[in-house]
Order: structure tokens, then sequence, then C-alpha cells
């Protein structure tokens, strides 16, 4: 469910603000003065001074082929399956709970159908009927192609791409977990779908951590992905700005404090820089947000953020 404030600035998990930057020039002339000293004119020119203020510009498109969030289907997408033998190198993460996949050690939920696949990987698994069972990995470009085919054929718009947390404290973490996110760039591209970055709070530290790391993390993708500037420009926008999403606001199973993470600033950021913000902001709350309770925190620093958000999601 979404929500938006009156000046649509930001957003609660669903809220989305637009952003402009124009260059401005403001010139204060100061006179020609005429002094006259014996017999002679000596004309001092306190030269026109022209200050300039320059503004610098949004480095994002002014336009998306997905102008508004309003009236979308878009889903989650962790992007967090692994396999042995694939490019990560992390193994069997989010097939085990841990190390080796067996029988013991099976995490999904549901197991997935993979014959549409086109790379899959052996188990020490079996079928039935006594095939080898195989899996597919989220890092592979064949495998968001095809999960972007079947938003297609299903009427899905798109999807938020996850950024979370822990991985991003590292300039290497960052740029390793960005691979799902370039691949959904180009199948955004390849099948006419949506994408727009939420960042997952999940792994923050109880105590002594902030959100300055997704201020960087954010930089990067504008200046380095292009996420907001391709020239097929699918990225998400609500209100005429790019959608930032922040999932993870007044969980009280979360140990951080949510006045001690950086959230003023980061919200401040994605609204006001004049480079990389002018965005629409959405927040990711618990379902009982009004009411600051039922699995919500009593906190109520939890509404004033939802009020500077363009939007809000329950979960």
């Amino acid at each position: 469910m979404a929500g938006f404030d009156n000046d649509g600035d930001l957003l609660a998990y669903g809220e989305t603000l637009p952003v402009s930057g124009r260059g401005r020039c403001r010139c204060s002339c100061l006179r020609i003065k005429k002094i006259i000293m014996s017999k002679h004119f000596i004309i001092v020119f306190c030269l026109a001074c022209c200050v300039t203020s320059i503004h610098a510009q949004s480095k994002h498109s002014p336009s998306s082929n997905f102008p508004t969030y309003e009236g979308r289907v878009m889903c989650g997408y962790q992007g967090w399956f692994r396999a042995e033998g694939d490019s990560s190198g992390g193994g069997w993460s989010h097939y085990s709970e841990r190390g080796a996949l067996t029988a013991a050690t099976l995490h999904p939920d549901f197991w997935p159908e993979v014959s549409e696949y086109e790379k899959t990987y052996p188990t020490s698994l079996t079928n039935k009927d006594g095939s080898t069972v195989r899996v597919f990995s989220s890092m592979d470009q064949s495998t968001t192609d095809l999960h972007f085919k079947w938003m297609q054929q299903y009427g899905i718009d798109g999807v938020f791409v996850q950024r979370f947390f822990s991985p991003l404290r590292s300039p290497e973490g960052r740029k390793k977990s960005r691979v799902v996110l370039e691949n959904a760039i180009k199948s955004s591209q390849k099948y006419g779908r949506a994408i727009s970055v939420m960042y997952d709070l999940s792994g923050l530290r109880d105590k002594g951590e902030d959100c300055s790391v997704i201020i960087q993390d954010w930089k990067e993708l504008v200046d380095e992905l292009k996420v907001t500037s391709q020239s097929t420009n699918n990225y998400l926008y609500h209100r005429g700005k790019p959608l930032v999403v922040i999932w993870g606001l007044g969980f009280p199973d979360r140990g951080y404090n949510i006045q001690n993470i950086g959230m003023d600033k980061l919200i401040n950021f994605l609204k006001n820089d004049p480079e990389y913000g002018g965005c629409s902001v959405m927040l990711g709350v618990p379902t009982y947000f009004r009411d600051l309770n039922v699995e919500t925190t009593s906190d109520p620093y939890l509404h004033k953020q939802i009020g500077r958000a363009s939007c809000r999601e329950r979960v």
C-alpha cells in the first residue's frame, strides 16, 4: 500500500520524489568612479564583477519511460542465490543454510523449476527419477533475462533491486554486489521493465554505524552504472524524480536506534543534493506504523521520517 504527502517530496516504502538542478547567475556591478586630481582625470574602474553562482547540474535524466510509481505492479528482487561454479565464489548461498548443499541444509521454501534456464549448476542431490538436481545462479545474465521475460509475459511492471547493507561497507563489496543490478539494467531494457534501487538496512550494526555508505554507493551507481541516465532510461520515477527506496525502519526486532543511523542526513541527501539528489524517497515500514504498536517501534521519530517521505510501503 502506498500513500503520498502533500508536497510530493519524499516517500516511505513506496514514496517517490522528483529533482532538477539549474545554473543561476547573480551579477553585482560596482559603480565606475571618476576622480579629478590635479587637472587630470583619473578614471578608476572598479571593474564590474559578475559573481556567478553555478549550481551543479543534476546527473539524472530529466525523464524516464516509467515516470510514476502510481498504478505499477512491482516486485522485490533480491538476486541472492549463488551456486558453486558461478562467478561469485559464494558457494551455495541461500540454497544452503550453511556450507555444503545437502538434504539437511536446504534453505529455500520452494524448489525452483529450472527447465527454462539457459545455465544451471549440478548439485549432490538427486531427483526421484535418479537424475541430478540442478539450480540456477542469480549472478548469470541469462537468469535475470529469464526473470524479466516472465515479468513481461505476466504483466509485472518491474522490480526494486535490493542493495543489502553489509556489502556496502567497502569499495570491493559495493562493486561485487552490483552484478545483479548491472544485469537487471540490461534486462530491463531488453524486456521494457522498470527498475528501482532499494536499500535494505539488513546488516546495519546495532551501534557505531550509520547510513553514510549508502550515500557513497548511490553516487557510484549514478556515476559508474549510469543507473538513472541510461540512453534507454527505464529507471522508475515518481512525479518526475528517480525513486529510491530505504527499507527497514521501525521494526523492533532490529537492534539499531533509528534516531542514530543518520536517516535525516541520508534523506536530505537524496532529496536535495544538487547532483545526486532530487529523488523521490520511499520508506519500507511495518504494517501498523500508524499506531506505533504491534511489531512496530513505539518511537514517534518514525512518523517524522514517514512525513518526509514521498510514499511508504507496509510490510
